[in-house]
C-alpha cells in the first residue's frame, strides 16, 4: 500500500468534511429548504419548508401566511400561489415588527390543463399564454388542444394579445346579426372586426362556432403583425401553394417572419383545420408575444 496517496487521500477528505460542517451558530437566522429557488410549479399553491434560529418570541411569516416554528426551529407551511412569477418573502419579526431576518425564493406557477400531454409538441406555448391569460382551457379544465379552433375563440385570443381592455359596456353597437351583446364573445369579436383582424360573411352573419382552417388563421396573424407581404420574386416555400392561390402573398410573409417554421414538411395543407394547440403556438412566435412570454420565462426580471 503507497502511504503517502492514503495520507494524502484522508487529508482531501478531511478538508471537504470540514468546508461542509457548519455549526448551529453560523446558520442563517431564517433559512428556506424547500422549494429551491427558481421552482417551477402548477400547483395553486406550495409547501414552503424552512428553519428559524434566533428569538424564542419572534413571529415567522412566508408573504402572509404565518409559520408556527416547532422545539427545533423547523416550519413548514402552505403559501398559495398566483399564476405567474411568485416571490415568496420569509421574514422574522420581533414584538416591535423590526425584522430579525429574513429569505427569500422565486417560483414561477405555470397554467396546466388535464388532457395536456407531457411531451405535446405545443405544450410550452400553452402553458405561456394560458399562464399570460391570452388562452383559456375549458370549465373540466381540459385545454382540447386537438379541437378545432373556433372563429369566436381566436377572435378573443386576438384581442387579448393586443392587451385590449374588454368592458361589456363598450362596443356594444351589434355587429354581426348572429353574435347579440348575450355571447359570450361579443365584445371581442366586435372589437376584433373593428381592428380589420376579422370579417363576416356577405350575408352579415359572423358564424362563431364554425372552425377556421390554416390559411385563414395565419392570413388573421399577419394582419395583426402588420408584416409586409412577400412579392412575386419571393419563392413560395410550400409545394401545395399555388401564386394565384388567395392567401399566398400572406403564407409567404407568414414564413418569411418565422411564424410557420414549426411546420416541417415541404406542404403547407392550407385547408386543414387547424387545432386550439396548433394557434396557440402560432400565435406564441407573434411580436406581440415574444417579448411577454420572454419576461415571463425570465429569472431576472418581475422577482425581488
Amino acid at each position: 500500500m503507497d502511504f503517502k496517496i492514503l495520507a494524502k487521500k484522508t487529508l482531501i477528505f478531511g478538508l471537504l468534511l470540514a468546508a461542509t460542517s457548519v455549526a448551529a451558530e453560523d446558520l442563517p437566522v431564517l433559512s428556506i429548504f424547500l422549494p429551491f429557488d427558481r421552482t417551477v410549479v402548477t400547483a395553486a399553491s406550495i409547501t414552503v419548508e424552512g428553519s428559524y434560529r434566533g428569538q424564542s418570541e419572534a413571529r415567522v411569516y412566508l408573504n402572509l401566511a404565518q409559520a408556527v416554528p416547532g422545539s427545533d426551529g423547523d416550519f413548514s407551511v402552505s403559501v398559495p400561489l398566483e399564476p405567474g412569477k411568485n416571490n415568496i418573502l420569509a421574514q422574522a419579526l420581533d414584538r416591535n415588527n423590526k425584522v430579525l431576518g429574513f429569505n427569500k425564493c422565486r417560483v414561477l406557477r405555470l397554467a396546466s390543463f388535464a388532457d395536456l400531454d407531457e411531451n405535446y409538441w405545443a405544450k410550452p406555448a400553452i402553458e405561456a399564454m394560458a399562464t399570460l391569460g391570452i388562452i383559456t382551457g375549458f370549465p373540466d379544465g381540459t385545454f382540447g388542444p386537438n379541437y378545432s379552433i373556433t372563429r369566436a375563440q381566436l377572435a378573443t385570443w386576438l384581442i387579448r394579445s393586443l392587451g385590449e381592455e374588454i368592458s361589456r359596456e363598450a362596443d356594444q353597437a351589434q355587429i354581426f346579426s348572429d353574435v347579440p351583446p348575450s355571447h359570450w364573445a361579443f365584445p371581442y369579436i366586435n372589437l376584433a372586426a373593428s381592428r380589420g383582424l376579422v370579417q363576416g360573411y356577405p350575408d352579415g352573419t359572423f358564424r362563431p362556432e364554425n372552425t377556421i382552417i390554416r390559411a385563414e388563421t395565419v392570413a388573421v396573424v399577419v394582419r395583426l403583425e402588420k408584416l409586409p407581404l412577400a412579392g412575386e420574386e419571393t419563392p413560395m416555400p410550400y409545394l401545395d401553394i399555388k401564386p394565384d392561390y388567395w392567401a399566398a402573398d400572406l403564407i409567404k410573409a407568414a414564413y418569411e417572419a418565422k411564424l410557420t417554421t414549426y411546420i416541417k414538411t415541404a406542404y403547407f395543407q392550407p385547408a386543414d383545420q387547424i387545432s386550439r394547440g396548433e394557434a396557440a403556438n402560432l400565435l406564441s412566435r407573434s411580436s406581440l408575444l415574444v417579448p411577454r412570454i420572454n419576461w415571463l420565462l425570465d429569472w431576472e426580471q418581475g422577482y425581488f
